[in-house]
């Protein structure tokens, strides 16, 4: 007869080892499987007998699989240890990809959300936060998450990445990791792995957003018109991505717009695009339109009112929600009109009649104080400012929308 850890439905990994040598073994002898089950762990060990982890498994702990009668001729393996967790069966079957959740991920520059989701849905109360400095890198946020839920191996995996997405591989902006399929699939077990741009996460998940997650900043003249649509990231960068309705389901571009050059319309903002320089080299878009760059733009009013330029964005904004600091509200005005300005050169780059869209922490941050200042910017385009009554602006205001668009994205990706 064969046991089997059933119960929490895991699956073998192939790279079976002999806990005490390391070799590979034949039906009837002690296998270790690759799993990350809390109370699996402790009998590994136990009948390990050490606290170390076994050659070849890094710091996976693993399930034990035996025949029982080679198990009782085997003293030192103690029979009752494994009785007391694993369920007897006469015919153990390996799970299917439809039994298994997908996990999915949205990193950003300081946090990484991550979630499990069934039949496409995200599965809201396995939603974690998780902070990006405390962590050597993805895998070791994966491999901690699937612990904590007590989940092997995954059917599929979905992430979003703050970054350029080139040959299935993203390059963080600004933060020092690189992410790759393999890495994905080493600690997670996924057969399927896809990887995405942030905002093209959010762009799939427009079509799942709750009316009552969304705040209006500016109505155009027909909010219902059919069309494309554009998802622009405020956070600790600055990104968007067009969406695009096509027969073959939704369109995502991916960019990196975040890096164009910093519109300029004032001598105040040369001299605002000469402070930037000084500092990168290039006054971009996600110098100025970003939590650090708030910051940046802080610095700058600060050192021409010759006052200290070094505040926390978290400060600025509370002095701008307290008005008490004129610093901080030349500042807030100055972020208004430059994200209002730089929205509407997207809104006639990419037409999205369908609606612009503002997600990420910074955004909903200005949202109280868009009202003055955003529309006026944003329509400022000379003779076309009339064409400009055309577009609806709205802000996301759910903090978990990219892990929606992840999800809407992997379960079309596996049907195909």
């Amino acid at each position: 007869m064969l046991v089997a850890a059933r119960r929490h439905n895991f699956r073998p990994n192939l790279r079976a080892r002999n806990l005490t040598t390391g070799r590979g073994m034949a039906d009837g002898h002690i296998i270790a499987l690759s799993t990350r089950h809390s109370r699996c762990r402790i009998l590994f060990w136990r009948l390990a007998g050490s606290s170390e982890r076994a050659p070849g498994h890094k710091k996976r702990p693993g399930l034990i699989v035996v025949g029982c009668e080679s198990l009782k001729r085997t003293p030192k393996w103690p029979y009752q240890a494994l009785t007391d967790i694993l369920t007897p069966v006469d015919d153990p079957q390996p799970m299917t990809p439809s039994d298994r959740p997908v996990i999915l991920a949205d990193i950003g520059g300081t946090n990484t959300r991550v979630a499990l989701a069934r039949g496409g849905q995200v599965a809201h109360d396995t939603i974690r936060r998780f902070a990006n400095a405390d962590h050597s890198g993805l895998p070791a946020i994966l491999t901690a998450y699937l612990a904590e839920m007590a989940v092997g191996d995954c059917a599929g995996a979905c992430i979003a990445a703050a970054g350029p997405v080139q040959d299935g591989v993203a390059e963080m902006t600004n933060l020092s990791w690189r992410i790759t399929p393999d890495d994905v699939r080493g600690a997670t077990g996924a057969t399927s792995v896809s990887i995405l741009n942030d905002l093209q996460a959010q762009g799939h998940a427009l079509d799942r957003l709750s009316p009552h997650s969304l705040r209006t900043i500016l109505s155009g003249a027909n909010p219902a018109r059919p069309g494309p649509r554009l998802v622009i990231g405020v956070g600790t960068g600055f990104n968007a991505a067009p969406v695009h309705r096509t027969h073959g389901g939704l369109l995502v571009a991916a960019s990196e717009c975040g890096h164009q050059s910093l519109p300029l319309r004032t001598d105040a903002d040369l001299r605002l695009a000469r402070f930037v320089e000084a500092a990168h080299g290039f006054a971009g878009v996600e110098d100025v339109l970003s939590g650090r760059g708030l910051e940046r733009l802080y610095a700058f009013h600060a050192t021409e009112a010759g006052a200290p330029p070094d505040l926390p964005a978290a400060r600025i904004m509370d002095h701008i929600a307290t008005a008490s600091d004129p610093i901080a509200m030349q500042t807030c005005t100055t972020f208004v009109t430059l994200l209002g300005r730089v929205t509407g050169d997207l809104a006639l780059t990419h037409l999205p009649f369908g609606g612009l869209y503002m997600i990420g922490g910074v955004a909903r941050a200005f949202t109280p104080y868009l009202a003055d200042g955003f529309t006026a910017a944003f329509r400022d385009k000379g003779r076309f400012s009339s064409f400009m009554d055309d577009f609806t602006v709205q802000v996301i205001e759910d903090d978990y929308a990219a892990l929606e668009g992840c999800a809407a994205h992997l379960s079309a990706e596996m049907a195909d």
